[in-house]
């Protein structure tokens, strides 16, 4: 069985996609697997880590040579199915494995599905979704296979205090882990910092914060950290995540499909700031934790310095309310995602 799978350009396609990929291998160890991704450099760099093969196509949509580029791979590969998790990358991958006679599967990680899958639904065999409630925006609810968001499987739950250990970090300080995704967020980064700004000396000496900063602004949140004299570890990027999540106590992070899928994963609580953009669909996926009571949903316009303090003291104060949120983010994981999606995705191929 041959597998080509189309992630690319966010974290958020490429490490479902991957989870799915490393089940697919448990269950049917012959398979064969490629990845097509984008050329910017977090797919390069993601999917040389993973060794897996691959191949890349442009990320400035030149759509006519990104054809002729993946019907090149298609010839040369020669697929059973063709996956596709969505964005740019899927298009050209999926139309055309059509078109030749391959079996398709996309897969939609957000509550929303993006213009891509909404379009690539109609041609493709069978469409995975990660909740239950994206059924109603697809026409074709025969072909809806409910598997959920697959995190990875480097993921794993490790004891607290073993965790923060090794991070070097104080067992009896709150510990907040602060991600805007896979780039890091600026925003958050700056809202952050300015909101320990705003506390005297005394009150941030109950927080310790674990930083995923991005490259772009690793250097002034290091150097932010240290002249607040707050007890920090700050990474521009991670890939050995379990240990981070594992010695949280509360998460403040975009609305990711990913991130929301590791968050519930580890049953943490989380502030939740949605990426702005409607187009990303970040909203609708924090409000489904915060309908539910899983995370407190902040608009970006909303946060101030003092507001995120106030979530943050009273958050510190109130455990009952955190492990109520714990419990209920947890409630919402679907831990066999990995499993389910790699099964449908067997299945289809057999089908071709």
């Amino acid at each position: 069985m041959k597998v080509l799978i189309a992630a690319g350009s966010s974290g958020g396609h490429i490490y479902p996609a991957i989870a799915a990929a490393f089940k697919i291998k448990e269950l049917s160890p012959g398979a064969e697997i490629f990845f097509l991704g984008s050329k910017k450099g977090l797919d390069i760099k993601i999917l040389k880590n993973e060794g897996y093969r691959f191949d890349t196509i442009s990320a400035d949509r030149s759509i006519f040579r990104d054809l002729i580029s993946v019907f090149m791979i298609l010839r040369r590969f020669r697929p059973d199915v063709v996956v596709g998790f969505g964005g740019y990358v899927s298009f050209p991958a999926l139309v055309l494995a059509k078109t030749m006679g391959v079996s398709t599967f996309i897969h939609e990680q957000n509550l929303i599905p993006g213009m891509a899958n909404k379009v690539l639904s109609g041609i493709s065999d069978a469409v995975g979704v990660s909740f239950k409630e994206t059924k109603k925006y697809f026409l074709r609810k025969s072909r809806i296979r409910e598997t959920g968001n697959p995190v990875r499987a480097s993921l794993v739950r490790l004891n607290k205090n073993e965790a923060l250990r090794r991070l070097d970090l104080d067992e009896q300080r709150f510990t907040i882990f602060v991600m805007g995704g896979s780039q890091g967020a600026h925003f958050i980064n700056d809202a952050v910092i300015d909101t320990l700004k705003n506390m005297s000396g005394a009150e941030r000496g109950y927080y310790q914060f674990i930083h995923l900063s991005g490259a772009k602004d690793f250097d002034f949140v290091k150097s932010s950290y240290e002249s607040l004299n707050v007890k920090s570890r700050v990474f521009s990027f991670c890939d050995s995540m379990s240990g981070i999540y594992s010695a949280a106590d509360l998460i403040i992070s975009r609305a990711g499909a990913s991130s929301i899928a590791e968050i519930t994963f580890f049953g943490l609580p989380s502030i939740l700031v949605p990426y702005p953009s409607a187009k990303v669909h970040q909203l609708e996926n924090a409000k489904f934790l915060g309908d539910r009571e899983a995370a407190i949903v902040v608009d970006q316009r909303s946060l101030s310095a003092g507001y995120l303090k106030q979530i943050m003291v009273s958050l510190l104060r109130d455990r009952q309310r955190l492990k109520l949120m714990a419990a209920n983010a947890a409630g919402l994981s679907v831990p066999d995602a990995a499993n389910r999606l790699a099964r449908e995705i067997i299945d289809n191929a057999a089908k071709g």
